[in-house]
């Protein structure tokens, strides 16, 4: 099911790669505006969309011609002024149908960290609007995400593998149970308070523990998510109490830069008397300075630390995967037929194109070689050429529309428009 004509391809990075560098090229909520805007400038892209998560940032666009990865990589090497030497041979490019099995399984969840993690969905739908707002997409790209977000919830729906009780959020809990056997005597601070804090905050409650303080930019939504926890609510500016009283913290914020600097950590572990301090830094760009865990009995986890804690969650969730691997190439199955009926309608109204412009070239000769044809013999005899292309084009005509579900139609379009070098034709005329 591979289409050369499909121009799509999709770069990037995700929790493969390691954190230093997805977090250098990863973009910000208050990024993305700026991010579209400029992407849609670069000459060589006719529609794109960019998707940008804790754990991947990957750039899907329509070219003008493939292969064609060097416009990507220098827009990103110029957005976020770092060199391209420093993530180029981290990227990794799909190209056409590859492509867009690629979006499928992502927007599944068969693509992340966690197996079958549901925010990768709503993070999708979310890129998708942006591309939207910013105009950003075309007829195509409209097309796939449609398909990938339908498919996403059918799969949800049809497979256990959103049932995976794993998630990040998740993740660094149970770490922190590893830390401590048992959590109910412990002091946890959560920073942050988006949808990862509040899936931290609600799976510690399950775990029992008691002492619960949640800090947040936007204090108002700290103090609802601590109101409904019987918790505390601190402002994000007033971090260095709840960091004294605190056995865990695990921090998930949007900053672009880090909140936990090491001179800071240092004046607090000096307040706790050097009593052993165990952060857990889930937000990618990282929250806290990453020479903080140089600071004796400070002890820093980040986001590539729970990889061995996802990995066992999601192995009593592998025999879910052939069945989802089977939803979604249905699902691309679609998306390819649709496509391939598109590639048809250029080809079809070349050729009957190419055969009017004939027919009217060899008619008016005929008729300049008989001067003498009244107006009405002028008239049956368009007539008559019009209904003899017609019925020469019949047969042909349907059997391209049939093209559509063929699995060799692709071949057959090409051959149809080398024969009667539909190609040249058209190149000619944009050369004039």
């Amino acid at each position: 099911m591979e289409s050369p004509q499909i121009n799509l391809l999709v770069t990037g990075l995700n929790h493969k790669t390691e954190l230093r560098i997805r977090e250098k090229i990863s973009f910000h909520p208050e990024q993305f505006d700026a991010a579209f805007e400029r992407l849609k400038e670069v000459p060589e892209i006719r529609e794109a969309v960019i998707l940008s998560t804790c754990n991947r940032t990957e750039i899907y666009a329509i070219m003008n011609t493939l292969p064609k990865t060097q416009p990507i990589v220098s827009y990103l090497s110029d957005f976020h002024q770092i060199p391209p030497d420093f993530f180029l041979y981290h990227l990794y490019t799909k190209e056409g149908m590859n492509a867009a099995r690629h979006l499928f399984r992502v927007t599944a969840g068969l693509d992340s960290l966690v197996l079958g993690e549901n925010q990768i969905l709503g993070q999708v739908k979310q890129s998708y609007k942006i591309g939207q707002t910013h105009q950003s997409l075309g007829t195509t790209l409209h097309r796939l995400f449609q398909r990938a977000i339908e498919a996403g919830k059918k799969i949800r729906n049809e497979t256990m593998v959103g049932e995976n009780p794993g998630s990040i959020g998740e993740a660094a809990v149970e770490l922190a149970k590893q830390i401590f056997e048992d959590l109910q005597e412990r002091a946890v601070l959560v920073i942050g308070a988006g949808e990862i804090g509040e899936i931290v905050l609600e799976a510690l409650m399950e775990s029992g523990v008691s002492q619960i303080m949640v800090a947040n930019r936007t204090y108002q939504k700290a103090q609802e998510l601590a109101q409904r926890l019987n918790g505390t609510a601190f402002p994000l500016e007033a971090l260095a109490h709840p960091l004294v009283k605190s056995d865990i913290v695990i921090t998930a914020t949007g900053s672009s830069t880090p909140i936990l600097k090491k001179n800071d950590l240092e004046e607090i572990m000096k307040q706790r008397r050097h009593s052993p301090l165990f952060i857990i830094d889930i937000a990618v760009p990282r929250d806290v300075e990453e020479n903080a865990s140089k600071i004796e009995n400070l002890f820093l986890y980040n986001i590539d630390d729970l990889k061995h804690i996802v990995e066992e969650s999601n192995q009593a969730f592998q025999k879910e995967i052939m069945k989802a691997n089977m939803i979604i190439e249905e699902e691309l199955q679609e998306f390819y037929t649709w496509h391939q009926s598109r590639q048809i309608v250029p080809t079809i109204k070349a050729l009957t194109e190419k055969t009017k412009k004939i027919k009217e070239q060899e008619l008016q000769k005929f008729v300049n070689r008989l001067p003498n044809l009244s107006e009405k013999e002028k008239a049956v005899l368009e007539q008559f050429t019009d209904t003899l292309i017609a019925k020469i084009l019949h047969e042909p005509l349907i059997q391209l529309k049939a093209l559509a579900h063929h699995p060799l139609g692709e071949e057959y379009l090409e051959i149809t428009r080398h024969l009667f070098k539909l190609d040249d034709d058209h190149q000619k005329g944009n050369e004039k």
